[in-house]
Parts: structure tokens; C-alpha cells; sequence
């Protein structure tokens, strides 16, 4: 019997983090970093599953919802045996849906390729509370606007098509405790509904085709006054800023900690791999897969020089042209 594999993606949330849940729109992108699952039931040396996951604690926290999933899989199927390989590429906790991705992979490495419904009462389970952005994006694999609970397909402005990943660290606590928390604030400092508004404005002004370069810092305030930005991921912001980019946090972070992943433009990348210390990850995204794809370095010179002229429009708006 051969080997059943399942596998999901990653997914970017480029605007309206928390603004769906109160009326307004948010836009997120799939991103092609995944999350592999290899189910061989050939290997049946032990009466139970056997989980194999390279540089993950057997005790750990990412091992733990596997085990979680695979019993909540195992109520439908009956016990399951053989040997399940986790591999990924796409950063765990950094903000990019990992937790949704390991549900969406592993029930469609057990269950098949028709189980959304089954993928999302798992969805439920393990990551309650959930807005529905992560599954929407990922399982679909195509950019989407959510608002509320509903969702429908978009096509990404071309103003958006290229971009940098830059990892800030972990988060200190996970997106579900700083979203209650915020919510309480929203319920207590009515005034806080302000930020919300612009963080759903910002949704508008960028699917109008204006230039990132303008809405992102608009956006980036909005969550400081939200109070989901910590120090020193502000001041590395602040610091892009200044030199003629700007970045969206790719989710929420608390007091201190990182945001894990910032969705960066920058007009020029060697200033911005200076300044961030580490190697921006280029993103490019492919029309034809409807995804964001890790793009080779030499593409994001000619990007750069395009993008540092889409600031001179008078209207903000981006006339960046892509290659499909």
C-alpha cells in the first residue's frame, strides 16, 4: 500500500487583523511554505500511530496537536497505526496559520482530499475561538476578504504582488489570549474602535490599488494605539520606515516578544537586510497559482527601482507593473 500524503500551506494576513470580527474586511494570501504529512501503514512494528517530526520534542507543544488531531481523526476511522512523518517549511507560531495548516494536512493525509467539512470541526477543536480567516485562505489556497464569518475570493493588487518576510521572534503567548485581551480593552476604552476603523479602511485603500508604501504606516499606527505591537518591534518598524519602506505585522504580538513575521516593502534591499540583521526572506506572487512563492534575490532589484517611483504618484496609488 502506498504511502497517503496530505499537505497545506501558509497563509499571510496583509491587512484587517481583528477588524472582520467587528464588521469590517480583512485580506489574507496564501504563501507557499507547507506543512507535509506522510501516513505508511506498511510500518506496523507498533499497535499504535508512530509520529516522527525532526527537531520536535516528543513532549513538546507542536507534537501534542498532532497527537490531539490524530484522535479526534481516530473517533471517525478507528484506531491508526503505522508511522506518521511531520516535515515542514513553513515557520511554526510565526503568524503564518501553522496551527490550521497541521489540522488541514494531517486530515487530508487520513481522511482525503474531500474533508473540508471534517477539517473544520477539527479547526473548532483545536484552535476554538478561531475567526475562519487561517482555514478559509489556506484550505481554499487563493487570496480572500473576509468579513464576519464569510469570505470570498479576490485578486491581489499588483501593488502587493512582491514583498519581504522578516522574522521578529516568537510572540508571548499565543493569538487567541492577546485577541480576548483586546477585546476586553475594546469593551472597556470605546474610543479603541477608532484603530479598528482604520485597520478596516486600510483593508479598502489597499484592494483600491493604493500604494502599500502609504496605507501600511496608516495600519502600523492603528495597531500601536491597539496595543498589539511590542517595543521593539515598533522601533525596528519605525526604523523602516525612515529609510523608505514600511511593514505589517502578520499578527498580533503583547508587551514584549516579537510578531513572528513582518510583511515588508522596501524600495531597496540591501539597505533593508542591513538594517533588520538577518536575510529577508522575497516573496513574488504567482497569478497563476494564486499564492505568494519565495522569489529569487536577482528579482528584487528591478522591484526595488519600481517601487521607489510608485512614491511619486500623486494619488498614492501603485502603477507597479509584474511580469505574470
Amino acid at each position: 500500500m502506498s504511502p497517503r500524503i496530505g499537505s497545506a500551506c501558509g497563509k499571510i494576513i496583509l491587512s484587517g487583523n481583528t477588524a472582520n470580527r467587528f464588521g469590517r474586511r480583512a485580506l489574507a494570501v496564501p504563501v507557499d511554505l507547507q506543512i507535509t504529512a506522510t501516513w505508511d501503514q506498511t510500518n506496523n512494528r507498533s499497535e499504535r500511530l508512530q509520529t516522527f517530526w525532526d527537531q520536535q520534542k516528543a513532549d513538546g507543544i507542536w507534537l501534542r496537536t498532532i497527537e490531539k488531531i490524530v484522535k479526534l481523526v481516530e473517533a471517525q476511522m478507528g484506531p491508526l497505526t503505522g508511522t506518521l512523518t511531520i516535515e515542514n517549511s513553513l515557520p511554526l507560531g510565526k503568524g503564518m496559520g501553522s496551527s490550521t495548516a497541521i489540522v488541514i494536512a494531517l486530515v487530508r493525509c487520513f481522511l482525503g482530499a474531500n474533508c473540508e467539512e471534517e477539517a473544520f470541526a477539527i479547526e473548532n477543536i483545536i484552535n476554538s475561538g478561531h475567526s475562519g480567516l487561517d482555514f478559509a485562505a489556506i484550505w481554499n489556497e487563493r487570496p480572500i476578504i473576509i468579513q464576519g464569518n464569510k469570505h470570498e475570493f479576490t485578486e491581489l493588487p499588483t501593488g502587493l504582488h512582491r514583498g519581504f518576510l522578516v522574522d521578529t521572534g516568537l510572540p508571548v503567548a499565543p493569538t487567541s489570549i492577546i485577541v480576548q485581551q483586546l477585546k476586553q480593552r475594546l469593551l472597556a476604552e470605546k474610543s479603541l474602535f477608532d484603530s479598528v476603523e482604520i485597520v478596516g479602511n486600510c483593508t479598502e485603500r489597499l484592494l483600491s490599488g493604493e500604494n502599500p508604501l502609504a496605507v501600511f504606516p496608516d495600519h502600523f499606527k492603528a495597531l500601536l494605539n491597539l496595543g498589539v505591537v511590542p517595543s521593539g518591534v515598533q522601533l525596528l518598524i519605525e526604523r523602516i520606515q525612515e529609510s523608505g519602506g514600511a511593514a505589517k505585522p502578520v499578527r498580533f504580538g503583547g508587551a514584549d516578544g516579537g510578531v513572528g513575521m513582518l510583511f515588508v516593502v522596501h524600495p531597496q534591499y540591501e539597505v533593508l537586510e542591513k538594517m533588520v540583521q538577518c536575510t529577508p526572506l522575497p516573496l513574488l506572487y504567482n497569478q497563476s497559482h494564486s499564492r505568494f512563492v519565495i522569489s529569487p534575490h536577482n528579482t528584487t532589484q528591478e522591484y526595488a527601482g519600481r517601487l521607489a517611483a510608485s512614491r511619486n504618484n500623486s494619488r498614492g496609488r501603485s502603477d507597479i507593473v509584474h511580469p505574470a
